[in-house]
């Protein structure tokens, strides 16, 4: 009796045969089988309707999405299932009110978090106005929650004349999610065998970025933002974004792999995965784009537009403080799977690494790094404006800058000064907790001695 795994084999392969060939009725009939003996798989009746699209059956093609869509939506694959609603909407605008109706259920339940109320709520009054006026994400928006409760720096008492200390958090520390970094992974040279990689599963995606956007906000949120979604697709190597130019969407990727080129990451870059999103750039003002973004393979991306998002915002609280949530848990992510300074720390370490972050408000005028003077902590621009000099030059420093960590590894002073120019919000590891979680990994000791004899530079991406 042949077995459920043999069959599936066997059919999969005449699929492909029947797809070279171009042998429509043997191509609709494997499809259909495929469909029969894995009931829960999405996959054949998506493969099925692009069939019938390229082949334009626009009626067929649209049942066959609304049937996947439904498996996707029940089983969690949020960012996936609003890419199809996009691309039902498109062959039949009558369906429209499908964007609007995407069920968050299941998503929620493989995120383990309670749902969102359907009116959001206004965040708590923050007592500092100037703080309101350089820290939002948008025009009008509020503070977000994680920022309004992050305690300011404030210069520890005991700090001596040869350093810039402040005082550590003991309690109401607000720390950043960096559940991304598990499906982060680096590029692997040009040379190198390309690693073959599972596709992420529900249990995983709900964890990620992009699902967040969909699954953590109030209903009403998640309409307006699937209504403003554009669906895009990418064939290999096509160019998504380039670096340089100015940032003005999000993207959350619904399939495939999007290639971030960073030169000076290990491998050159990293490979982002279905659930996850990139531009959060977009979120600070002025930003530019910082890597060139290119697909690695077949790649389907919704674009959101940042006046979209501030538009929103506006209308539907809820939205800046998720988007806060992930712009900084993706900075402290992408720091840790691509700079050198973290390399020889394997995936567990990291993971630990991120929890050792904290946010932290740096007024205007706050001296973060000085010039001849040793400084105490591992520092991540996040929001705001921070300045950094050398000599007569300065230089604003890009989201997601990293600082500090010259003089901390190697206990010497500073070379250069580093100052907020407006409020600011940084992601902060103290002294302590860096050098406690070393002490735990004897082996860490050896790279972290040798790092801190070479100069390292303090200019993003450099």
């Amino acid at each position: 009796m042949e077995k459920p795994d043999d069959k599936g084999r066997a059919l999969r392969v005449a699929l492909e045969k029947a797809l070279d060939k171009d042998k429509p009725k043997e191509v609709v009939a494997s499809l259909q089988a495929l469909e029969r003996l894995e009931p829960s798989e999405p996959r054949w009746p998506q493969k099925r309707g692009d069939y019938a699209l390229r082949r334009g059956g626009k009626q067929e093609a649209e049942t066959s999405y609304l049937r996947a869509f439904e498996l996707l939506v029940r089983q969690g694959f949020l960012p996936r299932a609003v890419a199809l609603a996009k691309l039902i909407v498109e062959i039949n605008p009558a369906r429209a009110k499908i964007l609007e109706s995407i069920n968050q259920e299941s998503a929620r339940t493989l995120r383990q978090k309670p749902g969102v109320a359907a009116e959001s709520t206004p965040p708590p009054a923050v007592a500092s106005q100037s703080l309101g006026e350089h820290l939002i994400l948008a025009p009008g928006a509020p503070i977000p929650a994680a920022v309004a409760s992050a305690r300011p720096l404030s210069r520890a008492p005991d700090a001596s004349v040869s350093e810039v200390r402040f005082e550590d958090l003991t309690d109401d520390i607000v720390e950043v999610d960096a559940s991304d970094m598990a499906v982060i992974s680096l590029t692997p040279p040009k040379d190198a065998p390309a690693p073959v990689s599972p596709d992420p599963n529900a249990a995983l995606i709900a964890k990620l970025s992009g699902t967040a956007l969909f699954a953590d906000v109030a209903p009403r949120t998640l309409a307006a933002l699937v209504i403003a979604a554009k669906r895009l697709e990418f064939a290999d190597d096509e160019l998504v974004v380039s670096k340089g130019t100015p940032a003005d969407a999000i993207f959350v990727i619904a399939e495939g792999v999007a290639r971030v080129i960073q030169p000076s990451a290990r491998g050159g870059g990293v490979d982002l995965a279905a659930g996850q999103i990139f531009g959060e750039a977009c979120l600070v003002r002025r930003s530019r784009r910082q890597a060139d973004v290119r697909a690695k393979g077949k790649l389907v991306l919704l674009r959101i537009n940042v006046d979209d998002l501030h538009r929103i915002i506006a209308q539907q609280r809820d939205l800046n403080e998720l988007l806060f949530e992930l712009m900084a848990g993706r900075l402290v992510a992408n720091l840790l799977q691509t700079s050198t300074l973290f390399a020889a720390f394997d995936a567990g370490q990291r993971e630990e690494l991120a929890r050792m972050f904290e946010v932290r408000v740096a007024p205007a005028g706050t001296v973060l790094q000085e010039k001849g003077k040793r400084s105490d902590g591992l520092y991540v621009t996040l929001m705001g404006e921070i300045d950094m000099e050398e000599g007569a030059l300065v230089a604003t420093l890009a989201a997601g800058s990293i600082f500090g960590h010259a003089s901390l590894l190697s206990r010497t002073p500073a070379d250069r000064t580093i100052r907020a120019s407006t409020d600011a919000v940084v992601l902060r590891m103290p002294a302590t907790r860096f050098a406690a979680f070393a002490a735990q990994f004897p082996p860490a000791l050896a790279y972290l001695a040798d790092l801190a004899s070479r100069p390292v530079s303090m200019w993003h991406n450099a």
